[in-house]
């Protein structure tokens, strides 16, 4: 009998601790969300197309002290996300004088292509002949192309620009060999070339070198050659002393190469070396550095890319990756003048790079920030690191492809901007 009253006694009492913890939880939740609530910048619209920016003037007091905004996407199938980036272009660019846009994309396609947008060359074709096609065909971004090929004739000028050190452009490989022959002697007339024809194979069909298809079909000896060219014509460049801007970007365009080759040459999809997939990350982060201290030297850059170059501190990942980010370094260098914004949803549709199919949004952990701002009602919502503290030192987010990553997202973003349901990134079909 004792034992009987025992067993009834403790299952009451597991049953008051376990309702008391289900309350506590339930309390707390409300809590958080209430500071959530308190502290996000709701947003009317993230169309481009919206003219009334009375929900965006807070960002004047936000980004006062940056002049170097970098804009990420958890994923390049995200058009919402798309649109809502071009909506805060264009009103860094109006408002607050932000006068060029930087792609994750090569830095001597997007120099090209603004050249062409300068020609008055048709925005669609001088968008594609710089910018990863995931972007320059995207129906999202047709307003921001127009937008650029419109500021050149408004007294608020955008740039195009380009920090990647891969090829990125429309340019097909042979024209792209024949178009560094041409760029080479009419840049550098004067100057002895020494043999690279290798070299010029290389350029023309660059992608067929990575290293999962290139193994059997390009020795070690062809390599060593291929590099001796191209340190050799960077000598041969560097001794020159190149001062036209042109000049400045052909020859940045040389080094990019080398470290493109090695990035290509040395990338295991199977088995990923760390210090290889990195290396392009640092070297994205030189060509930003250069163009904000050198070429752009008393203006205002927006960046574009995926959050997971952008983001500083990814040590700060519950699941360490041992991967250095490009926002790390270029955070370590200009430190509050530069403000990252990383783009997060809790639902929807995201598109396809293949154009053919479509996917759902991954579920959101139900103690991640973004299933509660939907809980919360928030539609569209623009969340900074005071907000950030409502979640506590480590919280869930979905900054990286939607996974569910607890971290110290305050240590690797300076804001978010929450979009409730993602519409799908969708692509136009160049065919027809």
């Amino acid at each position: 009998m004792m034992y009987k009253q025992l067993v009834k006694t403790l299952l009451l009492m597991f049953a008051f601790l376990y309702t008391a913890s289900c309350v506590s939880e339930i309390e707390n939740k409300k809590q958080i969300q209430d500071c959530l609530i308190e502290n996000t910048h709701r947003l009317n619209s993230i169309s481009p197309s919206c003219t009334n920016n009375s929900d965006l003037q807070f960002l004047k007091e936000k980004i006062k002290d940056a002049d170097l905004v970098l804009l990420g996407e958890a994923g390049h199938l995200d058009g919402s996300t798309f649109e809502a980036k071009t909506r805060i272009i264009k009103f860094l660019n109006q408002q607050m004088g932000f006068e060029v846009l930087v792609f994750e994309s090569g830095l001597y396609d997007c120099f090209k292509a603004w050249n062409l947008y300068e020609q008055g060359v048709g925005y669609d074709s001088a968008f594609g002949r710089g910018v990863f096609p995931v972007w320059s065909t995207s129906r999202q971004l047709d307003y921001l192309k127009t937008y650029i090929a419109r500021s050149i004739e408004t007294g608020h000028r955008m740039e195009l620009a380009g920090c990647d050190i891969q090829f990125t452009g429309s340019i097909g490989p042979q024209k792209r060999g024949d178009e560094f022959n041409e760029d080479l002697q009419r840049l550098f007339p004067d100057v002895s070339i020494p043999e690279y024809s290798m070299l010029v194979d290389i350029i023309s069909d660059n992608n067929k070198y990575f290293r999962h298809v290139s193994i059997n079909d390009f020795d070690t000896v062809s390599r060593k050659i291929v590099k001796s060219q191209l340190q050799s014509l960077i000598k041969k460049l560097e001794d020159v002393k190149p001062k036209s801007l042109r000049q400045l970007f052909f020859l940045r365009y040389l080094k990019n190469i080398d470290k493109n080759l090695y990035f290509k040459w040395n990338l295991d999809f199977n088995n990923l070396d760390a210090e290889v997939a990195n290396s392009r990350d640092r070297e994205m982060a030189r060509n930003l550095i250069w163009l904000k201290d050198t070429v752009y030297k008393h203006k205002k850059l927006i960046v574009w890319g995926a959050t997971s170059h952008l983001i500083s501190n990814r040590s700060f990942l519950q699941n360490e990756d041992k991967m250095i980010s490009m926002g790390s370094y270029i955070k370590k260098h200009y430190g509050q003048r530069c403000y990252i914004i990383g783009f997060s949803s809790f639902d929807g549709i995201l598109g396809s790079i293949s154009r053919n199919e479509s996917y759902r949004v991954p579920m959101a952990s139900n103690k991640s920030i973004e299933y509660l701002l939907n809980q919360s009602g928030i539609q569209y919502g623009f969340l900074d690191k005071r907000a950030f503290a409502c979640m506590g030192d480590i919280f869930i987010a979905r900054f990286l492809g939607y996974s569910n990553y607890s971290a110290k997202w305050n240590e690797m973003l300076d804001a978010m901007l929450f979009i409730n349901e993602m519409k799908p990134n969708t692509a136009k079909d160049e065919t027809k």
